[in-house]
């Protein structure tokens, strides 16, 4: 807990951007599109080595705007890269706009579908249907990648915040906290 106090300080490991020196962390993705990239490369070398390890990744859908988030999209599809698990926080909005301001790229599932994928979409902020969802396709040994789509609303919760295109660089102000926090009990 000491050293959440100390994000992006000196001398932390927790910087802005997840990096290797954060136990459990194998790679450093700050880039937007290059998580998915790396995981299909991982997921590659296991299958060749006849291993069965499931790789998540997890990415927001102003993230699907990066060309390399499509280029293993495709290769993923293509290579049969059954353990991979795609999470997209489908929250509709970037820190650019709203998502279909920008680029629309509904229907999401349908295009996942054109290259190979399963798709399930859920209530993102439900527990039980994340966590049934999440249990049902790891589970599932067909070999193809696999998308669940999480239905999400920016900043939930928090009014100053929600389906705000800037929450996602805002700081919150402390008295903003303590109403957040008060309207949780």
């Amino acid at each position: 807990m000491s050293e959440l106090k100390r994000v992006c300080q000196e001398g932390s490991f927790l910087g802005g951007i997840p990096d290797t020196i954060i136990p459990g962390y194998e790679t450093i993705n700050g880039s937007l599109g290059h998580g998915l990239g790396v995981a299909c490369g991982v997921l590659l070398s296991l299958k060749r080595k006849k291993r069965n390890e499931k790789v998540f990744v997890l990415l927001g859908d102003g993230e699907l705007y990066e060309g390399s988030v499509w280029e293993a999209v495709m290769f993923a599809g293509e290579h049969k890269l059954g353990n991979l698990i795609l999470i997209i926080d489908n929250n509709k909005v970037s820190m650019l706009d709203y998502c279909k301001n920008i680029l629309d790229l509904n229907p999401l599932g349908d295009k996942f579908k054109m290259f190979k994928w399963a798709v399930k979409t859920v209530d993102g902020h439900n527990i039980g249907q994340l966590y049934n969802s999440l249990k049902r396709i790891k589970e599932d040994k067909n070999d193809k990648p696999k998308l669940l789509i999480a239905n999400t609303v920016k900043g939930k919760g928090v009014p100053s915040l929600e389906n705000d295109p800037l929450s996602h660089i805002k700081n919150i102000k402390p008295e903003e906290i303590d109403k957040v926090i008060e309207g949780l009990k």
